[in-house]
């Protein structure tokens, strides 16, 4: 039975994030109906089959969805026994766009995939800091461009890769106050397409998605958005072995006020 906290949840979360150039996709009839209404994001793919009402079939339905599209949400539902639909889903998502958000709602999981393309606007240039010898940062993107209390802010990394990685990375965003406290974050795998960084190939350019929740109660002031990669079994942090930032284990890519400047 799914609790009626969870669709508030999920749709507070997503209310959030939403913004032009989305979509989603629920995977039950109770998820579509639930939580659509709560939502402002104009088009929904409905992943049960119903010939008359969906006459393509799945996978095609979820490629139309895509076209166009910045970001696709999935929220897959645990409770049905198709479950297979949202795991086939979320392989195709695999292959379109970076997991920016990956968190659970009760039955529901709720997976956001920001677009391997490049943004109409373009990347952000950065110092070209290298993690490790063999990751460069070549660009990022957050959209929107101010961080807000109470809303989310979808951070694009762009990093191409130096030399061979030998084992799977992990990948940290936060959102730090002047005095280095944690205000908010994300950490998750650093995958491309499916496949850890120990599977990518010299050259490669890879597009890495991260949703920041921007807490509603955040004070104003300064903050800096903060990223650095990192071993996922010791915790210890790649360095920056070359680029502006040289000698540190983490990159400042911004200085944001939730408040606006002067604030």
């Amino acid at each position: 039975v799914t609790h009626p906290d969870d669709a508030t949840a999920i749709g507070e979360y997503l209310t959030a994030f939403a913004g032009p150039n989305q979509g989603a996709i629920a995977a039950s009839r109770e998820a579509f109906y639930q939580i659509r209404p709560r939502v402002a994001i104009d088009q929904w793919v409905l992943a049960e089959q119903d010939d008359g009402e969906w006459p393509k079939d799945l996978p095609a339905r979820v490629t139309d969805l895509e076209t166009g599209r910045q970001k696709v949400w999935l929220i897959v539902d645990q409770g049905l026994q198709n479950g297979a639909n949202g795991d086939q889903i979320a392989t195709q998502l695999d292959g379109w766009g970076s997991r920016a958000t990956d968190i659970w709602f009760g039955r529901f999981h709720l997976l956001g995939y920001l677009s391997y393309g490049p943004p109409d606007s373009g990347s952000r240039a950065t110092g070209q800091e290298v993690f490790g010898g063999a990751l460069e940062l070549v660009g990022y993107d957050p959209t929107p461009a101010t961080a807000a209390p109470g809303k989310g802010v979808s951070v694009a990394l762009d990093l191409v890769t130096l030399a061979a990685v030998p084992k799977d990375d992990k990948i940290f965003i936060h959102l730090e106050d002047a005095q280095g406290k944690v205000v908010a974050q994300r950490d998750q795998p650093l995958l491309h397409a499916g496949r850890g960084t120990a599977a990518w190939q010299v050259g490669d350019a890879v597009r890495i998605g991260a949703d920041l929740l921007v807490p509603a109660n955040l004070p104003c002031g300064d903050y800096v958005l903060v990223t650095g990669i990192y071993d996922p079994i010791t915790g210890q942090r790649l360095p920056v072995t070359a680029g502006a930032q040289f000698g540190t284990d983490h990159v400042d890519l911004d200085r944001v006020n939730p408040c606006g400047p002067g604030s």
